[in-house]
């Protein structure tokens, strides 16, 4: 098991043991309210004064999956190349023999700089520093929760949308910037609209609750893994494309998981065999996973704006 299988694992086991914190959190989030500064309304049709302004929380515009594509196509990417291991290494034999004949085709060599590229940034961290990076972070959070107004860097909101802690970055390590590369797809693509509330919705259910983005943060990994044994390659090949495809097998997969969470009325104790499952499915259940998500949209109107309600960012 790895470290993000792990978390995944771990932050479900302790989710009793964090009810008996809701006193001490409730404390804390007392005096993190009482801190706020205060935020005077001016009456109707009068513009708050300048002074009024510079308390006023900020609403920046959330960021579209092109913005963010574009800005890791022109990332250099080359301090993590030399990290990446972006095929099955086979050694000589009947099974590799066996590989190239019945298994899946080689990756178009025009499409190998994309798909490298998409490695380097599973490798890559996130940087405090990169205005781009943080602002996937809010992105994701803004769309799931419904608000407008952005928030900290840093804080116990991050664990309402399934964060272990309140720094996200402590959980990216099992696909680094790549978890938040597709989780920015899911959240902002309106064809997943309706998908993303149900995920946000049945995390926080009574019964079924689970920390989402460790599960994303999961489920890109085993995204990747099923681009690395070449199950993609016949899609991509197809399309002339990596992302655009490894983004959908990555909505395939969070669909397959919302299908087996809720219709099996999986909790917590479940989540260590979900994932075996879902890591099976990943790897030889392409054509059906693809399938399950057209069902699924097929079912359900998709849900414009936000993850979890109407659109409020406008």
């Amino acid at each position: 098991m790895d470290n993000s299988e792990e978390g995944f694992s771990k932050s479900m086991a302790t989710k009793e043991e964090d009810e008996q914190l809701n006193k001490q959190q409730y404390e804390a989030a007392a005096d993190e309210w009482d801190a706020l500064p205060d935020v005077h309304c001016a009456p109707a049709g009068q513009q708050p004064s300048p002074g009024d302004q510079q308390h006023l929380p900020a609403a920046t515009a959330c960021l579209e999956f092109a913005d963010v594509w574009e800005y890791f196509r022109e990332k250099d990417l080359s301090p993590h190349m030399a990290n990446i291991q972006p095929t099955m290494e086979r050694k000589p034999g009947c099974r590799l023999l066996f590989c190239r004949l019945l298994g899946p085709p080689a990756l178009d060599k025009r499409l190998v700089p994309e798909r490298d590229r998409i490695f380097a940034i599973a490798h890559s961290p996130l940087e405090n520093e990169e205005a781009r990076q943080v602002q996937m972070l809010t992105t994701i959070y803004k769309k799931l929760t419904s608000t407008r107004l952005d928030c900290g860097r840093y804080g116990h909101h991050w664990e309402s949308i399934g964060f272990q802690g309140s720094d996200p970055a402590t959980d990216l390590r099992g696909a680094g910037l790549l978890s938040l590369v597709n989780a920015v797809f899911l959240v902002t693509a309106p064809q997943y609209g309706r998908l993303s509330a149900d995920l946000y919705r049945l995390s926080h259910d009574p019964r079924q609750n689970f920390p989402l983005m460790v599960l994303a943060i999961n489920v890109t990994r085993l995204a990747l893994n099923a681009l690395r044994h070449g199950v993609l390659n016949r899609e991509c090949n197809m399309r002339l494309a990596v992302m655009d495809v490894l983004n959908e097998y990555y909505v395939c997969l969070m669909c397959e998981f919302h299908r087996i969470w809720k219709t099996q009325g999986r909790t917590i104790a479940d989540s260590g065999n979900v994932l075996k499952v879902l890591e099976h499915h990943s790897l030889k259940r392409y054509k059906a996973l693809r399938t399950g998500l057209c069902s699924y949209l097929s079912q359900s109107k998709p849900l414009q704006g936000s993850a979890a309600g109407g659109d409020r960012n406008a």
